[in-house]
């Protein structure tokens, strides 16, 4: 959420330092959705969208295995000296 604030600031300092248009209305026109999707909105939903998969990604496998002490498979080890074809 921080990212779509820090959106609607800039946009807001862009409309405010480098064009003519009011930069209040600019923000006005970000707290509505009734002019389409704003580029804070698209920042807020890519967050939003981040946070639910991160989510989903914990809730399907846990972050830290159950055993610490676990051992990988096991690999047979290549010896550069034996190789079998």
């Amino acid at each position: 959420m921080v990212a779509a604030f820090a959106a609607v600031g800039i946009e807001f300092g862009w409309y405010g330092l480098t064009t003519g248009i009011n930069p209040w209305r600019v923000l006005a026109a970000n707290e509505t959705l009734s002019y389409g999707l704003r580029p804070a909105h698209y920042v807020a939903l890519v967050g939003l969208a981040v946070v639910v998969l991160s989510a989903l990604r914990r809730i399907r496998r846990p972050v830290w295995p159950h055993t610490f002490g676990a051992r990988r498979a096991a690999v047979p080890e290549l010896d550069p000296g034996k190789q079998s074809l």
